[in-house]
């Protein structure tokens, strides 16, 4: 992840029981899992070449998979933009009419698939379409037949990626060789919620775990595509941001805040933050605050 303000866009649109996602960012690093029976269907545009699942990167076409449930670690390491389809588990037989081992009928499963080229720049390009109409007039899917035309557009978008070009898709299973990696990077997320109160480094966390340093810093290279420090820097510091933006810490000072979460120089804190998010801890805070605040009410 670079050293430069953090940016995270997204734009959900619901279709009747299909949400499409359509989102850019600043280079990111995800642990997650799908929500119980949904599956999800990926396609990389911007920057695919940088996308690391679970520790595997795309292919030239490649699309992303996975099935109701799935943990993942997802990672881009430069500037990158994406479309995402979400259904229920359930209907993706009727959705997509895939062979009874693709992934996203299967929980817990998630794979990178390599599609035809045509059909992925198709699918592309409407994604890219769909997400400049909704940011710039976004209105038109307010209306019920709009919202029924891309509904239907993105259903045959899919079917073309994975129904009958399926058997010609090269199946690449992410991680499979590396589950010690994986688990260790999520173990170490666990640990900094558990004590996100101490200013944590690799050593420390290592030892806590009882997982060799080298080990765990080969992890974070290996799934995310950061070094081990890196991450714990910036996790901490959306911890900080956390706590700065919650209605409830009227009360709390910036400085608190900081020693709070391991920052013992305000210093530092404001230069990292600065770079990461674009702005200082006391600029978030103030923003925060205002936004908070009633509006002065009318009169007769």
């Amino acid at each position: 992840m670079r050293r430069y303000p953090f940016l995270l866009q997204t734009r959900d649109l619901d279709l009747s029981g299909l949400t499409l996602q359509l989102g850019r960012s600043t280079p990111l690093g995800v642990i997650g899992a799908v929500p119980p029976a949904t599956a999800w269907l990926l396609l990389p545009l911007d920057g695919a070449e940088s996308l690391l699942l679970r520790g595997r990167g795309a292919a030239p076409c490649g699309i992303a998979a996975f099935g109701d449930g799935a943990e993942f670690e997802l990672a881009n390491r430069s500037d990158a933009s994406w479309g995402l389809i979400a259904l229920p588990a359930a209907e993706i037989g009727p959705a997509f009419s895939p062979p009874r081992f693709w992934p996203m009928r299967h929980a817990g499963a998630a794979a990178w698939w390599r599609a035809k080229p045509g059909a992925w720049m198709r699918a592309a390009a409407l994604m890219q379409d769909a997400a400049e109409v909704m940011a710039q007039d976004p209105d038109v899917f307010e209306v019920e037949e709009a919202r029924r035309s891309l509904r239907a557009s993105v259903l045959d978008a899919g079917r073309d990626l994975l129904g009958d070009r399926l058997k010609e898709a090269r199946y690449r299973p992410p991680g499979a060789a590396m589950p010690s990696l994986r688990r260790i990077v999520r173990a170490v997320d666990d640990y900094l919620v558990a004590h996100s109160t101490q200013g944590l480094d690799p050593v420390q966390v290592s030892m806590g775990l009882g997982v060799a340093e080298t080990q765990l810093r080969a992890a974070f290279l290996t799934i995310l595509g950061i070094s081990a420090t890196r991450y714990l820097m910036v996790r901490r510091l959306l911890l900080v941001r956390a706590a700065l933006r919650a209605a409830d810490s009227d009360g709390e000072t910036v400085e608190r805040t900081a020693a709070t979460h391991g920052f013992w120089s305000l210093r530092r804190l404001e230069r990292a933050y600065r770079a990461l998010f674009g702005e200082t801890p006391a600029e978030c805070r103030n923003r925060s605050r205002n936004a908070a605040r009633p509006g002065p009410s009318g009169g007769d």
